[in-house]
């Protein structure tokens, strides 16, 4: 997990890209464990078949070769940890050869509750060059971000994934909008000194 993720998730949003940058959103993942409140994503009939993603990765491939960058790849739309078809979709030719060639900064969606994250990284490893960058957004909630068993059973997991992952690791925290009070501030405060990063507040977490 590189050092300065705080600095890095406040500022790689807004660093300057190339106008011609794209963030491609694939929501191909199926079934979720979780029922995140203000989540809205589909969780079945998401999976594309073979012949689909082919063809999607074909035009993503006529689009590079016009000089447009591939920045950010997101597997969604539900927690990858707890999705039924999770290595069935990573391990498409077709998207792997899309993910090596390009190098973006690969992310994920999970609650980090759950799933194997050891199999994760073994895939990971084995699967994805090292010039891509991970990045996990954590499906949370305020009351929940609070709770001292989850705060170290949180850090427990993120050491995982740095102990295991020869990759750069970036990470911030997901907050789905609700009609509920919220003291940005105090979470803002607790979440930069409790893991060194921040939140961002979305319309369902798959969805930033």
């Amino acid at each position: 997990i590189i050092k300065n993720n705080l600095y890095y998730e406040l500022t790689s949003e807004t660093k300057t890209k190339p106008v011609s940058a794209i963030k491609i959103q694939m929501d191909v993942l199926d079934r979720c464990e979780h029922s995140c409140s203000g989540c809205f994503v589909n969780r079945r009939n998401n999976a594309p078949s073979d012949s689909d993603l082919a063809g999607f990765m074909s035009r993503v491939k006529s689009m590079t070769e016009e000089g447009l960058l591939v920045d950010e790849i997101l597997i969604g739309p539900t927690d990858f940890l707890s999705s039924s078809n999770f290595y069935d979709i990573l391990s498409n030719k077709d998207l792997l050869k899309t993910i090596n060639d390009n190098s973006p900064i690969l992310a994920f969606v999970t609650t980090l509750m759950g799933g194997d994250i050891l199999k994760f990284c073994s895939f990971i490893t084995k699967n994805i060059n090292t010039d891509t960058e991970i990045e996990i957004g954590i499906a949370t909630n305020p009351e929940t971000l609070m709770d001292i068993g989850y705060i170290e059973d949180v850090k427990y997991k993120l050491s995982i994934l740095s102990d295991n992952l020869e990759h750069d690791i970036t990470y911030t925290f997901l907050l789905n909008i609700e009609d509920r009070e919220i003291d940005y501030q105090r979470i803002h405060n607790h979440v930069t000194s409790m893991f060194d990063t921040t939140f961002d507040l979305i319309p369902s977490v798959a969805r930033s």
